[in-house]
């Protein structure tokens, strides 16, 4: 009976055996594409996650809320179905405590104003946040060339394996 770490290192094995025979069986366009892929993702990865700026901190930040909150600081017109359905709760975090603790976790001035404008232009919730669907985007793309979801250490790996030198840095795209 082989045990649970055993089993691990030879799935681990075996992910990497698929994973070299996809990368040898790209051709050179293809191999340069997901280089290119890879500096996309490492760029958008950073930029969502280590992201300065004020709604990337709220995006980071932002959790359900009260219908009262909601209304005391927004315009009751603004409300829309998506806005419930995503961002109201029964038993939320007020907007005014939940800009404090942004302000005070990121060292940023976060007003409730910012969190209301927010919500209101991404009513379907965090998932349709510009820069994580950017990553997502990337990220089905290089799932198209390897077969893999693509993870930090995924893509150590495949990088390991390039013949070629990698290619000069691309824009993020947004």
């Amino acid at each position: 009976m082989k045990s649970k770490q055993q089993l691990t290192v030879i799935a681990l094995k075996a992910v990497d055996k698929r994973l070299k025979n996809r990368l040898e069986s790209l051709s050179p366009y293809q191999e340069w594409n997901l280089q290119s892929l890879i500096r996309k993702y490492e760029h958008a990865w950073e930029a969502l996650n280590f992201g300065s700026d004020t709604e990337t901190i709220i995006y980071e930040g932002i959790r359900p809320t009260t219908l009262e909150s909601f209304c005391r600081y927004a315009d009751r017109n603004c409300l829309t179905p998506e806005i419930i359905l995503h961002h109201i709760r029964k038993v939320g975090t007020p907007l005014d405590a939940q800009a404090m603790y942004l302000t005070d976790q990121y060292k940023s001035d976060i007003e409730i104003q910012d969190l209301v404008e927010f919500i209101i232009s991404h009513p379907c919730g965090t998932s349709h946040f510009q820069k994580a669907k950017a990553l997502r985007n990337i990220a089905q793309d290089i799932k198209a060339l390897i077969f893999f979801q693509p993870s930090k250490t995924l893509l150590n790996k495949v990088k390991s394996f390039f013949r070629v030198p990698e290619p000069e840095i691309l824009d993020t795209p947004f």
